[in-house]
């Protein structure tokens, strides 16, 4: 099985009646039974192979923010697995008995966080609620997917809208109308799509919600509430294995994470006013999850070719400056007379004719200590004794008179 880290595809589920319909479901598709994984002291459910991907299976703890819940359980899948996506699968609750159906499916084009409220002053008794909670949207290539699979779904209805959700496990049909009031587009509710969006949004990670209705949030109990939550749970789960199996999903462009990053940015602004690399089969404890370096390069070969041409433009351009102050440096740097090694190293290997253009050099930038200190190195005596003329006529010209004596201890001859 191909186990790039950037094919992986994580299916979050809670109660253990949809995870069971999801194992099951799975396992009519594919003929083969789920293999449980320890990843990071977390156990997944490692389905197999559809569409492009490999599907992996972690159940969470109920609600959003709770020790073990879905904000949590998101995250660390996304830490361990690297996955191209993320698929909450479940049960909700639905709003309006007289449109909807127990069982149909319930497709989040957005998730809106309930829980943070202002509560001001009303009528008498009644405090004013404003919703203050994240509005987010689910991925467009998710969602096009899904609206793609529903063409070709023979099972029960879909559809596709808001979806609230907060902490509270709602069974009051005053509290259900009451939320319906604040965002009358809701077409279902839950409590773990909160957690699922901010885990996933955190990581720059594509997320949709999945879920069918088990009930109407109103108090009713039903005799058979296991087999309609039962039911529910396998058309959900069925759905998404449908949506995915049309096409092959695969893992998201680096581009395409940018813009649904800037998307989501921007819808945020309106609403508030990489399958995984098995470790050895007797310890499968860890996945890892670097990026693909051929993904990281194509997006940044451009601006670090830019960076590495204008280096070497500026090296070329420097070049000349740079040798010019090197070949002078030893000249001016020792004092008069210096044995130094930098002149030993650097006039002992010289000829006299180059020695020569050197004093003459030195003169010309007015550095008289340099050019006695480089007739130190002249080897033939009358050359020697015409550069000391040079710089004896330089210095009288120049008024240079406080380097005569020095040059009479290396030239007695002038005068």
């Amino acid at each position: 099985m191909d186990t790039r880290v950037s094919d992986n595809l994580l299916l979050v589920t809670v109660t253990k009646v949809e995870a069971t319909a999801l194992l099951s479901a799975w396992e009519a598709v594919s003929g083969t039974p789920s293999k449980p994984r320890v990843i990071n002291g977390k156990i997944y459910h490692r389905l197999g192979s559809v569409g492009g991907l490999n599907h992996f299976m972690v159940q969470s703890e109920m609600g959003t923010i709770g020790l073990g819940a879905a904000l949590l359980t998101v995250h660390e899948g996304i830490e361990a697995l690297s996955p191209t996506a993320v698929i909450m699968v479940g049960i909700a609750f639905g709003v309006d008995p007289s449109t909807q159906k127990i069982g149909d499916i319930l497709v989040s084009q957005r998730i809106q966080s309930y829980e943070p409220q202002r509560l001001g002053r009303g009528l008498p008794a009644t405090p004013k609620v404003v919703p203050r909670g994240d509005r987010a949207s689910a991925s467009p290539r998710l969602l096009n997917w899904f609206h793609a699979g529903d063409l070709t779904w023979k099972g029960a209805p879909v559809r596709f809208g808001l979806i609230l959700s907060g902490e509270k496990l709602v069974d009051n049909q005053d509290f259900r109308n009451q939320l319906i009031r604040l965002e009358p587009e809701a077409i279902g509710g839950e409590m773990e799509g909160a957690g699922l969006y901010a885990a996933a949004q955190n990581s720059n990670t594509e997320w949709i919600l999945v879920k069918a209705i088990s009930d109407w949030a109103d108090g009713t109990r039903d005799t058979d509430k296991i087999a309609i939550q039962e039911n529910a749970a396998r058309n959900a789960a069925q759905f998404v294995l449908h949506a995915l199996s049309q096409v092959p999903l695969g893992p998201q462009a680096p581009q395409q994470q940018q813009v649904n990053t800037k998307a989501q940015n921007l819808q945020d602004l309106q609403h508030s006013g990489d399958s995984t690399s098995d470790q050895h089969a007797a310890n499968e404890t860890a996945i890892a999850k670097p990026r693909n370096p051929l993904e990281r390069w194509r997006m940044y070969w451009k601006p670090i070719t830019l960076a590495l041409l204008v280096m070497v433009a500026v090296a070329l351009a420097l070049a000349p400056k740079i040798i010019n102050r090197e070949r002078r440096q030893p000249v001016s740097a020792p004092p008069i007379g210096s044995t130094a090694p930098t002149w030993t190293f650097w006039a002992s290997s010289l000829s006299d004719d180059q020695i020569k253009a050197a004093i003459m050099e030195a003169l010309h930038d007015n550095n008289v200590p340099a050019a006695l200190n480089l007739l130190h190195d002249i080897k033939e005596a009358g050359v020697k004794d015409e550069e000391c003329r040079h710089v004896f006529d330089f210095c009288i010209k120049n008024g240079r008179f406080e380097y005569l004596d020095a040059l009479k201890k290396q030239c007695p001859e002038v005068r």
